[in-house]
């Protein structure tokens, strides 16, 4: 099937796509409570509509528990976000020749090592920066000195070298976790250092700065794995 599809597009004139395509096998995908064997007749496929149209359900559930006030378009848009997203860090998240269990728990979680914790941290990000305003004025380099701001500083800058290597090894999950790190390092940054109510004026700009460079990193981490980055959840 994936050669049909790579011939497709050199058919239809996409020679770079075409050129740049390549078949990342991966292992099958369990559930962590069912065996799946063809000899014995215990195998259950699932198409890929039906696992979608689920994780999309779930994630409305999600989403308005979350978010009860929003109103119906929101929890329906965010949900179609969040469960496509759930899905894919799922999958891209696991090291290619490793096999793939998949738990809805652990696919919907907004806290931790999961599509929808980036994305929330993401629009996290967003909400904090839009209360605050334009960010004006300059602020000293060295103000940046608790343990929260230097582990996030150091993620961010490691980024780009995770891109690198991601692509040149084709491993995808290096990216998807580092993702996922980067949004732990961030909400654990947000509990323990005020941005808005920071101390001093030239601290809140500092901190609003690093807000804003965890908000692009996110986006740009997600939106090469095929994730949408919502401003709002």
């Amino acid at each position: 099937p994936q050669r049909v599809v790579f011939t497709a597009l050199k058919l239809l004139k996409y020679k770079r796509e075409y050129e740049n395509s390549h078949h990342l096998a991966y292992e099958h995908v369990w559930l962590p409570s069912e065996k799946f064997s063809g000899r014995e007749g215990t195998w259950v496929g699932f198409s890929v509509d039906e696992v979608l149209e689920e994780s999309v359900a779930r994630a409305y559930q999600v989403v308005k528990d979350h978010a009860p006030k929003a109103g119906e378009k929101f929890w329906k848009s965010t949900a179609e976000l969040i469960g496509v997203g759930a899905l894919r860090y799922s999958l891209l998240a696991t090291s290619p020749e490793k096999r793939i269990v998949f738990r809805w728990e652990e696919a919907l979680n907004l806290q931790r090592n999961s599509g929808p914790a980036i994305q929330y941290s993401h629009a996290r990000a967003c909400s904090i920066l839009r209360k605050a305003g334009k960010i004006r004025g300059n602020h000293p380099s060295n103000l940046l000195e608790t343990p929260q701001e230097k582990n996030l500083i150091k993620l961010l800058a490691k980024f780009p070298e995770v891109i690198v290597i991601a692509g040149k090894r084709f491993q995808p999950h290096l990216l998807a976790q580092h993702a996922a790190n980067v949004a732990l390092a961030f909400n654990t940054f947000y509990e323990a250092c005020p941005v808005i109510e920071a101390e001093t004026a030239e601290l809140q700009r500092a901190r609003l700065r690093l807000v804003n460079c965890t908000r692009i990193v996110l986006r740009n981490a997600l939106n090469m794995i095929g994730i949408s980055a919502p401003e709002r959840m």
